[in-house]
């Protein structure tokens, strides 16, 4: 597991939540057709997809503050936890043609913790502290979970990449 402090401005969160607000709900990703915004099949919480192109600019501002380019990215999204979302404890899957089992998820706080209560993700059970910025990656092969959202919404960016 790797933290990575203020790895996005506040600045470069309002984009993203421009881009959350405004693209249209159809998206064209690897090649398939699919509504952007959808509910996930695996814990109770919403998705919302990216390309590469429309997050290239906040791609950019990561790789310059990280020193390093994401390997292969194959996922880019917002997960939306509202009040009684959660995601149980999992090892997350990957499909073969995009990703491996060695494949990583990056996570970053896209809001400030202090207004939502419960939502902390938990890796390998080590409750991990990210403010509104701050970046954690981890293999796939690792537990993890985020806990039950109490009260208010949780908002995150996941990068899932080779």
């Amino acid at each position: 597991m790797i933290y990575t402090r203020n790895i996005l401005t506040k600045e470069n969160i309002e984009h993203i939540f421009d881009l959350y607000h405004t693209l249209p709900n159809r998206i064209i990703i690897n090649d398939f057709e699919q509504d952007r915004y959808y509910a996930s099949n695996t814990g109770h919480f919403l998705i919302a997809e990216y390309t590469l192109e429309e997050f290239d600019d906040i791609l950019k501002e990561i790789s310059d503050r990280q020193g390093q380019i994401f390997d292969k990215i194959t996922h880019i999204r917002v997960l939306k936890y509202n009040a009684t979302c959660f995601i149980p404890k999992h090892r997350d899957s990957y499909d073969i043609n995009l990703q491996k089992s060695s494949s990583k998820s990056s996570i970053i706080q896209l809001n400030d913790p202090n207004f939502y209560i419960g939502g902390k993700l938990v890796i390998d059970e080590n409750v991990t502290d990210l403010q509104m910025g701050d970046m954690v990656t981890y293999p796939y092969n690792v537990f993890h979970e985020v806990r039950r959202v109490h009260k208010g919404i949780r908002y995150v960016l996941n990068i899932r990449h080779n």
